[in-house]
């Protein structure tokens, strides 16, 4: 024997109230939290970068011109190191424009191609410096200021 009952729509409208309140706290949560920790971590990666934008300008500042050939093999290998991570952050650096439209979209994109010009000029800076640090490094080792190698034993 079949029975049938009526479906109730009060009821399920007063049931599913609760759990659509709580779903779409859980999708406000989300959102909030994972946009929270995209500033967070732009705004340290930033704090990061003027950090190694500081120390480094402190090392050029202390040795600049010949006076780098005399720098201590140790903060010379410092310095290498800050160059190189400023050449993997500098290059993840990104302009962000909102979209534009008509003689505003043309516009944005010379600021987008003179931002990337202005980034690979700052790469090129980097590495030529990182070159010269690496010569650095090579001359205090010749010097013997540096880490040496064990005389091998035959």
């Amino acid at each position: 024997m079949t029975s049938s009952t009526a479906f109730d729509v009060g009821s399920f409208i007063a049931g599913s109230i609760p759990f659509a309140m709580i779903g779409l706290a859980t999708v406000v949560g989300g959102a909030a939290f994972f946009f929270g920790l995209n500033w967070y971590s732009r705004k340290s990666a930033y704090r990061e970068l003027a950090l190694l934008y500081t120390h480094s300008s402190a090392f050029w500042a202390r040795w600049r011109g010949d006076r780098l050939w005399m720098a201590p093999y140790d903060e010379l290998a410092a310095e290498a190191q800050r160059c190189e991570e400023l050449v993997r952050s500098v290059g993840d650096k990104r302009l962000y424009i909102g979209l534009r439209r008509g003689p505003a979209k043309k516009q944005a994109q010379d600021l987008r191609a003179e931002f990337r010009r202005q980034i690979d000029r700052e790469i090129a800076t980097y590495q030529g410096m990182l070159v010269t640090l690496h010569s650095a490094m090579n001359y205090a080792v010749a010097q013997g200021k540096g880490p040496q190698l064990l005389p091998r034993r035959a």
